[in-house]
């Protein structure tokens, strides 16, 4: 039993310096690779949130160098980028910075160009591009998320535009279906008054009657021309009888004459109307004494 715990601890050990070495080479690895052949560019950016020294960095994606500095430079961000020497960056490519929010680290990318341009030089400027921030990236979240509900608005309104026209349609067709029917009636017309029939189609189309009333125009015509003096005369006339009528009116309105005198006297309407109820009287009278008389008569004539 002791043996065998001495076994699995010797393992252990060996186990735990074999580890430890594998760490020491790889660091050194790492180290060495850092600290060859490099030659540096030089990015200036407005922020570089995230970007620290020894970060990595890339062409198209591949890791090409690491971040040798960060310092600020007025009011920008000076960052120094060691390339590895047999890797050659073409003058056209851009540099951003890329953010990983996941491990909260950023690193620099670097964007191919065309290979007929020439190449950077060490110490030289390279372009570089902004990239914007989360904070950035959240505001545009939040302002396309707004731009959607104007949108969904917009489309709500839209729709009710379209209910709109579907109700407008129904009464187009409604109004369609009394505009076909009022055409059909009036075409029924037309072919009726074309055909002849009734009055107005015996007007237009049968020449017998519209004959008939030229002929009864003219003869009216002649019979004007004929009878003019004797038309003039009446009128003549009937002018005449309308002054002696005004005169007589005239004549009744200033008190001259019987009538006139009839017409405006109170005295006489009233003496008139007492003479009328004298006759009246006397009328009435009479009749009741006709029976008596006639009564004697008989009773005289028995004797």
């Amino acid at each position: 039993m002791e043996s065998t715990s001495i076994s699995a601890t010797k393992v252990g050990i060996f186990f735990i310096i074999g580890i430890a070495i594998l760490a020491l080479l790889t660091f050194r690895l790492e180290t060495f690779r850092k600290w060859g052949n490099y030659y540096d560019l030089i990015a200036y950016f407005k922020e570089a949130r995230g970007l620290e020294a020894q970060n990595d960095v890339t062409l198209a994606g591949t890791k090409v160098g690491h971040v040798k500095s960060v310092t600020v430079e007025g009011d920008m961000i000076k960052v120094v980028i060691s390339i590895q020497e047999d890797i050659v960056v073409r003058k056209g490519s851009e540099a951003s910075i890329i953010s990983d929010f996941l491990l909260g680290k950023s690193h620099v990318n670097i964007t191919l160009a065309s290979v007929s341009n020439p190449a950077y030089n060490a110490g030289e400027i390279i372009k570089t591009i902004e990239s914007p921030s989360l904070a950035d990236m959240l505001a545009k979240v939040d302002s396309a998320l707004a731009s959607v509900q104007n949108i969904s608005a917009s489309f709500e309104g839209t729709k009710e535009v379209f209910d709109s026209f579907k109700v407008a349609g129904k009464s187009l067709d409604k109004a369609n279906i009394k505009l076909n029917k009022l055409l059909d009636s009036t075409l029924n017309i037309t072919e009726k008054i074309n055909s002849g029939q009734g009055t107005l189609g015996k007007l237009i189309v049968d020449t017998t009657l519209s004959n008939k009333i030229e002929s009864a125009v003219d003869t009216t015509q002649r019979v004007l021309a004929n009878n003019e003096q004797t038309i003039n005369n009446t009128l003549s006339r009937l002018s005449e009888a309308s002054e002696s009528v005004k005169n007589l009116l005239k004549k009744i309105e200033q008190g001259e004459g019987s009538l006139s005198k009839m017409l405006t006297n109170d005295e006489l309407y009233v003496e008139v109307k007492k003479l009328l109820s004298d006759m009246r009287e006397t009328i009435q009278s009479y009749r009741e004494q006709i029976p008596v008389g006639a009564f004697g008569s008989i009773v005289f004539s028995a004797f």
